[in-house]
């Protein structure tokens, strides 16, 4: 495909497509699907790797031997609840640009996923920011209607899970999920379209054919394909069901239905080679109140006032810690980790200005135990016009605590803030980051610190490395082969592309022309059909 055959927009549907890829390509690249903060700090961007940069990425073609070991992909350890990691993914452009391109070009045979009003986060466009994948929750209000209206007459809700979802996906299930398992085998030619969405997905990672990476939208769409079907012949058998990624909730009318449908969901994924956890597939008995516990014992602090003008009145020090000090202690008995962070998410939105260096300071101890707070600590630094300096002996504490576990956002976030407000972290703190090796701390520790000869050292022993090796700081060694600290690592021509269309993958303050272009796709399409419309038709002649 030509770069003139991809921006040339005829139709509707050409637009649409477009918009998957530019979604694809530049906005749901980095694990980055949550409605608020995202999983990586916000010095991070993919908005220059446009759908015409990935095709001049794919214009030379893979080599060989790339193709029989594929890429590796950055890890990203995220903390959850009970700080354990969960690893996330920062796929190699090469990899990506690829799978984007296919989905583009065969989402007319897939888009059937978006019409899936089972699933809770199925493929949508989100026009503000242009993701095509966000993980969405409803309003609570909107949330309590849909609950009472689906669960009026029926008496058991059953709910499952998948285990190791992502980890367990089988790539070769995605051409039985879009054509039938019998057609998939009977047909196995490696160009078949069908067949290289099995191919592509396992280049992202190492060729391997089970598990797909965590992070980027390519793989919710290819778990869509599969969990979709799934969906479908659940509800053909009657059951009234929905699905959040890979959760299951299925409203029953009879404890027999509840477990008929745990029994037929077992099959079902069985047939794609998942299994349910069954640690938590429970079935529970109506009535049950629609909101958790201790959703409602917050609600009861975290209530909007108004004065009597109709201004909001915003929250003071003291009642702030007390509502946090609330959801430390109920997160004690509710362990699964959205407690504090649903406090703390209220909070930042209405505090009064007497009250962001008292609450900071509190959430600032709370980091050093629940790194998923640090990112609070960004916002309110912000907003609360703060000096961060005042507090840099606890954030490398902080810092320090992380790497000593190996926690990518728990490094990573601390020093995204360092590098927001100028600060350059002792030697000692440099030194513990790079005995983690992880790539995207040291990613965001080398701009803070280009001149650092330990990081410089790291960085020219990783790029001597095999390349699937390297592949797993590709994110760094392309930033310092953009700084120009080395030479081109690899011998493909990837960083140079990349380098030759603007790419950065921080953010900066302006936009390449790439981006411009990409952006103004829809406009100038909009445009033609406007002056289609106002061409006057021409009158007939007779002869």
């Amino acid at each position: 495909m030509k770069v003139k055959d991809l921006l040339n927009i005829t139709d509707e549907d050409e637009l649409k497509k477009y918009r998957v890829f530019r979604a694809l390509s530049r906005f749901n690249y980095f694990p980055n699907q949550k409605q608020a903060i995202g999983e990586l700090p916000d010095c991070f961007t993919t908005s220059s790797l446009t759908p015409e940069v990935c095709l001049r990425l794919l214009s030379g073609g893979i080599d060989n031997k790339r193709k029989n070991t594929g890429f590796a992909p950055v890890e990203y350890k995220s903390t959850r609840y009970n700080n354990i990691p969960r690893v996330l993914s920062l796929v190699h452009p090469v990899a990506h640009a690829q799978l984007c391109k296919h989905i583009y070009e065969n989402w007319q045979d897939i888009e059937y996923i978006s019409a899936n009003t089972i699933s809770r986060v199925r493929p949508e466009f989100y026009e503000v920011d242009k993701r095509i994948v966000v993980m969405n929750y409803d309003d609570p209000i909107v949330k309590d209607r849909k609950f009472n209206d689906i669960t009026f007459g029926k008496k058991y809700i059953v709910n499952a899970d998948i285990a190791s979802c992502f980890d367990s996906i089988y790539s070769h299930s995605i051409p039985w999920a879009i054509k039938g398992y019998e057609f998939a085998k009977n047909n196995r030619g490696e160009n078949e379209w069908f067949n290289q969405f099995d191919k592509f997905l396992r280049t992202t990672k190492r060729c391997e054919t089970n598990g797909m990476p965590i992070g980027p939208a390519t793989s919710s769409i290819c778990l869509e394909i599969i969990l979709a079907r799934v969906d479908s012949r659940l509800h053909d058998l009657g059951f009234e069901h929905e699905r959040y990624v890979d959760d299951f909730c299925c409203y029953c009318s009879t404890k027999e239905q509840a477990d008929e449908f745990i029994i037929k969901l077992s099959e079902l994924l069985a047939e794609y080679r998942l299994s349910l956890n069954l640690r938590k597939t429970t079935i529970i008995e109506l009535p049950i109140a629609s909101t958790d516990d201790w959703i409602v014992e917050l609600n009861s602090l975290c209530i909007d006032r108004y004065n009597a003008d109709g201004d909001l009145v915003l929250i003071g020090a003291k009642e702030a810690i007390n509502i946090i000090n609330k959801a430390v202690f109920l997160s004690q008995s509710h362990k699964d980790g959205s407690v504090i962070k649903f406090a703390v998410g209220f909070l930042v939105k209405k505090l009064a200005d007497t009250a962001y260096q008292d609450v900071f300071e509190c959430l600032l101890s709370l980091s050093f135990h629940y790194p998923i707070l640090i990112p609070y600590l960004s916002i309110l630094l912000g907003r609360g016009n703060l000096e961060a300096q005042h507090y840099v002996d606890k954030f490398q504490m902080i810092i320090e605590e992380n790497a000593l576990h190996k926690r990518s956002d728990g490094m990573a976030w601390p020093l995204h803030i360092f590098r927001e407000h100028n600060i350059e972290p002792t030697q000692e703190i440099v030194d513990r980051v790079l005995e983690t090796k992880d790539c995207v701390a040291i990613t965001i520790l080398q701009d803070i610190c280009p001149d650092n000869e330990n990081i410089r050292q790291f960085v020219v022993d990783i790029s001597n490395d095999l390349d699937i090796k390297k592949d797993e700081y590709w994110l760094l060694l392309y930033q310092s082969y953009l700084l120009g600290h080395i030479n081109n690592p690899y011998r493909d021509r990837c960083f140079i592309v990349l380098k030759d269309y603007g790419v950065n993958f921080f953010k900066t303050d302006s936009r390449t022309k790439f981006e411009m272009r990409c952006d103004n796709v829809g406009a100038v399409w909009a445009f033609k059909e406007l002056e289609e419309i106002k061409q006057p038709q021409a009158k007939a002649v007779n002869i």
